[in-house]
């Protein structure tokens, strides 16, 4: 495999979406904002997962362990991320290297990132993994949290030249991949048993 083309598509790719920025400093602004937004973001996600919850409520914890399903699932993600970052391989950021000569939105410090490793996004592996959880139960809000998630959380990444697409592509695999273990994997049913009548008998807590 060719990984010198491969690292050269993935510069050229990011340089092409960051050579649009500032030309439009409203949508920059805009986007940026929704981008660093916990509420647009995570928040947004959890409430409709657990709408999707209170709406059946024999998966709330019930049989298929749905919701302890896919918070142990982006748990695991996240974790799983995080150890990639912190241990794995060096891989700067694209906005930290000079050489790239890509634009810093207004207030970006690249310095900052210089510190960070890129790979993989783990804004990718989170959105990936809780588009599949709603998904799993939706997918009318799958879809549309795909399409949210992909156009105003994911690709802004690339376009503020903080993640390379190999790094969003990379985080996107772990999230889909490790929620989708989480979803099927067949557990004994023994510990569906137990955790119903937790449940049962904690129900005012839930």
């Amino acid at each position: 495999m060719n990984f010198d083309f491969l690292t050269t598509l993935d510069a050229g790719i990011v340089q092409w979406m960051n050579a649009g920025l500032g030309h439009w400093h409203l949508f920059d602004v805009v986007l940026h904002g929704i981008n660093s937004s916990p509420l647009a973001k995570g928040y947004l996600f959890i409430a409709v997962l657990w709408g999707l919850v209170a709406r059946d409520r024999r998966h709330w914890l019930g049989d298929e362990l749905f919701t302890l399903r896919w918070i142990g699932g982006l748990l695991i993600a996240l974790i799983i991320a995080r150890l990639l970052q912190d241990y794995g391989p060096t891989h700067q950021r694209p906005i930290a290297n000079a050489a790239l000569g890509l634009k810093a939105y207004v207030g970006s410090d690249p310095n900052y990132f210089r510190r960070l490793n890129s790979f993989p996004s783990d804004h990718a592996v989170e959105f990936v993994a809780m588009t599949m959880a709603i998904f799993h139960r939706s997918r009318l809000w799958g879809v549309l949290a795909g399409g949210w998630a992909l156009s105003v959380i994911v690709l802004p990444r690339i376009y503020f030249a903080y993640h390379f697409p190999s790094d969003v592509i990379g985080g996107a695999l772990i999230g889909w991949a490790v929620m989708h273990t989480a979803l099927t994997v067949r557990l004994p049913e023994s510990v569906g048993r137990r955790i119903a009548a937790i449940e049962t008998r904690a129900l005012g807590l839930l």
